[in-house]
């Protein structure tokens, strides 16, 4: 804001300026110029401060929803004990993973202890190995691994849970050097829910991270579109094949279509899925525009786990109907890369999402753009168990190795060629 002219430039002697009259002139021409400044800051200056506040307001929103893992307390170590476990202590392929005796997870308030019986590999969980995150972000030694079924053998006071009760949960994805290929898990007891009971414990480690990950990307889409059609890339995945199940069972989409090579088509129809894409046949990756709206037709939603690949079809083809919402499940490419490590993997989906939000608030017909990076959330697992106990969603396991394979495990898993979840049994 301007400030007011001095009192001196008005209490100059009237000899300064020739006399009285021109001493009154430059008064007015001061004041004048004082109020033409003001006028002006008037004018832009509150709308700038608006859109400067929106923006701050905006990088604090998504910092805070990107760091939300890191905001569950992570046990300490318990120097006087151990457990048997897979880890590493630098970034690499498969030949860094060690497996070996390190010390145990301490048990601190809120938190419950599982020993765990199956652990449940995810992309993310080689991406993190290879990709030399921060200390902060992957302390070392790093067990690897987040999703896990077990039983509870020991619990805080005041803890909703019992010694012997079996659960599964998903441990927060960054700022923790805890993982599941552990004998032994002590986390905050909100990351775990009861176990369904009509499974077997082990197979239920294949639901927590696929099962959230699709629940929150499609909160937005439930609540605000009729369900109508639905194009799930990559369904033969562990999240693809969860998704299926979620958006025709749970979502009661009429047409869902998912992306596989065709061993996997009559499988995924047994899902659910309307319709199956043979990506061998129809080469969505090259495929112009045109190509790629004529492959697959129109559809209400997308969600996308393989965005780096799709995501600019896409958007450009026409395969969103107006209004259409496009899920992107945070990803990048299976093979090693230099994009991963760099912010870009995160900002860039943030500032796509903010950019089709300001579209939407003129242009109703234009496209939502989600993205959410998953966080442990007990209500989620309560409601996957619900489902899976009345048959609406069932574990799809590709195939369950033995704590000594963990090497095999990871090796399968980073083909890129799995038919839902990779297990590793700890029992």
């Amino acid at each position: 804001v301007q400030k007011w002219p001095s009192s001196a430039a008005f209490s100059a002697p009237a000899e300064a300026y020739g006399g009285p009259l021109l001493n009154h002139r430059r008064d007015i021409a001061i004041g004048k110029d004082w109020e033409a400044r003001m006028v002006q800051n008037l004018r832009f200056g509150p709308p700038l401060a608006v859109l400067f506040l929106a923006t701050v307001g905006i990088l604090a929103h998504e910092v805070w929803l990107l760091t939300a893992p890191m905001r569950f307390k992570s046990a300490a170590v318990d120097r006087d004990a151990t457990m048997r476990a897979v880890y590493y202590t630098e970034h690499g392929d498969v030949d860094v993973l060690t497996l070996g005796s390190i010390p145990a997870p301490k048990m601190e308030s809120g938190m419950i202890k599982v020993k765990v019986a199956t652990a449940s590999l995810n992309p993310i969980d080689f991406k993190i190995r290879r990709s030399k995150e921060k200390e902060a972000v992957a302390p070392k030694p790093k067990i690897p691994a987040l999703d896990l079924a077990g039983e509870v053998v020991q619990v805080s006071r005041g803890s909703s849970f019992s010694v012997g009760d079996k659960v599964f949960g998903m441990l927060p994805t960054l700022g923790s050097q805890w993982g599941s290929l552990a004998e032994y898990v002590v986390a905050h007891e909100s990351v775990f829910a009861r176990a369904p009971t009509s499974i077997p414990l082990e197979q239920a480690a294949a639901l927590p991270l696929v099962g959230q990950a699709v629940m929150q990307s499609m909160t937005k889409v439930t609540k605000t579109r009729p369900n109508k059609g639905i194009l799930i890339q990559a369904g033969g995945g562990g999240v693809g094949t969860f998704a299926i199940q979620y958006a025709k069972n749970v979502l009661g989409f009429t047409h869902v279509v998912a992306t596989a090579s065709s061993s996997k088509a009559d499988f995924l129809r047994g899902l659910g899925a309307t319709r199956v894409i043979d990506y061998n046949k129809v080469n969505l990756k090259d495929a112009s525009a045109e190509q790629f709206k004529d492959a697959i037709g129109e559809v209400d939603v997308v969600l996308d786990p393989m965005s780096f690949l799709y995501e600019a079809k896409t958007l450009e083809s026409g395969v969103l109907r107006p209004g259409g919402h496009y899920v992107n499940i945070l990803s990048s490419d299976w093979a090693p890369n230099t994009y991963e490590l760099s912010g870009g993997a995160i900002v860039d989906p943030m500032i796509k999402k903010w950019k089709h939000r300001l579209q939407n608030l003129f242009d109703s017909s234009s496209i939502r753009y989600h993205v959410v990076s998953v966080t442990p959330n007990q209500l989620n697992l309560e409601q996957i168990a619900r489902w899976v106990d009345e048959g609406r969603i069932k574990p799809i396991i590709d195939r369950v190795y033995q704590l000594r394979e963990y090497k095999e495990a990871f090796e399968h898993i980073q083909s890129g060629r799995t038919r839902g979840k990779v297990l590793i049994s700890l029992t």
